[in-house]
């Protein structure tokens, strides 16, 4: 009897355990920043953790959101993009990067593309170490 519930208590932790893992998948991603184009606010090789819950989300003007590009721009492995918005109206947002922004380069993203909101653009290791502070 005692093999028997400590069976299912194994196989209610796992079930559990991989009902965790995929709500969490659903919820947030780990991106990674490919390019300089986001500097001096993001730095190439830091990794920025995005809400995926765009449908909860109001976006605001200033929000760092991240999105597929477009195939003919390169902006990283997976072609994912992270750009401010600098504009929006009903369906469309207006996008650009850090150095766009001086140079007055934007684009259009339909906020349906949008993948999700940058929630963190702490190093992991600044996460990491300063929680444990």
């Amino acid at each position: 009897m005692r093999s028997i519930l400590d069976f299912i208590m194994k196989i209610t932790a796992a079930a559990l355990g991989i009902l965790l893992a995929v709500l969490l998948d659903s919820a947030v991603m780990l991106v990674n920043v490919e390019s300089g184009a986001m500097l001096p606010t993001l730095e190439p090789g830091q990794k920025v953790l995005v809400s995926r819950l765009t449908k909860t989300w109001s976006p605001e003007v200033g929000d760092l959101v991240v999105y597929e590009a477009p195939y003919y721009d390169i902006d990283g492995e997976g072609n994912l993009s992270i750009r401010r918005i600098v504009g929006m109206n009903d369906d469309l947002l207006e996008v650009c990067s850090e150095k766009g922004l001086l140079k007055g380069e934007k684009e259009l993203v339909k906020k349906e593309k949008i993948l999700g909101k940058v929630i963190s653009a702490k190093s992991i290791t600044e996460m990491v170490f300063n929680e444990r502070k």
